[in-house]
């Protein structure tokens, strides 16, 4: 018997189960389930999955709908009960877009070694943000999916990261990505980072992290669109650990020749942060509202993925 097509919109079916289903609870904000995988949060061509099977009775029709791309649609259940299919997908929860296929892949990581992937890292201290990022650019051998199907499956994944600890361990032989001095030195950068990062998102400033020719330097910005000004405060920490900042109206911190940074605030982190507070709360009022188009080209995910709320959330969590 040739099955029937659903005819029923997907717009239909966003607009019934909005006013319904917290989302929270889910892998998807409602202004966006229209176009992203309401089990896995992914951006991707959606289905119309049944949720209680045409071939059980179930009928074409709003209440009896939910949008999933291909691959959860494979493994969606196919049972006669109308609420098992929201436990299903509530139960794969992630807090951040484009996570979900990760989190399954270090889960079957550990299934396959008996060993969580997180202790893999960190025996080769790689448990900051620079260190996973330089991990994560390593060159690596080649993968290839399923004829069909777009998308790599969990295996492949997992055997993408196994490769990558390969590459690793050839490439250091200490199997140690930095010294454990260094590694402090990041993540006492990281910290400060996160702090100007707040400061910014409050003053509606932006961050832009150098990591190419100037590492352990960032600039914070702001452009008054009033008064047609730019200003920067670049901050930069030299080898003895002291903060060197100077005042710019460069954005981008890998432009800024290290002499430029004549003043030398020490090494006090509190007393460092208050200083460019005071200095940002400054020039916004001397200069009024800056241009709201933020961004922040930094190291930690929370803040170079920014939307305005993730950076709030994190800050109201902690």
């Amino acid at each position: 018997m040739k099955r029937k097509n659903v005819t029923t919109p997907i717009m239909n079916i966003v607009e019934y189960w909005e006013g319904k289903i917290d989302e929270c609870d889910l892998n998807v904000d409602w202004s966006e389930a229209n176009e992203r995988c309401w089990r896995c949060g992914y951006k991707r061509k959606l289905q119309r999955c049944h949720i209680i099977p045409d071939t059980l009775g179930g009928e074409d029709a709003p209440y009896n709908l939910v949008l999933l791309c291909d691959q959860c649609h494979k493994e969606a259940p196919n049972v006669q009960d109308s609420k098992f299919m929201w436990d299903w997908i509530k139960s794969y929860h992630a807090p951040f877009y484009d996570t979900f296929w990760n989190k399954r892949a270090l889960d079957e990581y550990e299934n396959i070694y008996n060993r969580k992937f997180i202790q893999e890292l960190e025996e080769r201290n790689i448990v900051t943000y620079h260190a996973y990022r330089a991990f994560m650019k390593l060159k690596i051998g080649k993968k290839s999916y399923h004829f069909g199907e777009p998308y790599g499956n969990l295996s492949t994944l997992v055997g993408e990261l196994k490769m990558r600890l390969n590459t690793f361990d050839n490439k250091y032989k200490n199997r140690k990505y930095k010294s454990d001095k260094l590694i402090q030195k990041e993540k006492d950068f990281e910290n400060f980072t996160d702090k100007l990062c707040y400061i910014c998102y409050e003053n509606k400033w932006s961050v832009w992290e150098g990591n190419t020719k100037n590492p352990f330097s960032i600039c914070i910005s702001a452009f008054y669109p009033n008064h047609n000004k730019m200003i920067g405060i670049g901050v930069h920490i030299d080898i003895k650990g002291h903060y060197k900042i100077c005042y710019t109206t460069e954005t981008n911190p890998n432009n800024i020749p290290l002499q430029n940074y004549s003043i030398d605030l020490g090494n006090n982190m509190n007393q460092i942060i208050e200083h460019i507070k005071e200095a940002v709360n400054k020039y916004n009022q001397k200069y009024g509202e800056p241009d709201l188009d933020t961004a922040y080209f930094v190291s930690d995910p929370i803040w170079a993925h920014n939307s305005n709320i993730l950076c709030k959330d994190k800050h109201d969590k902690d």
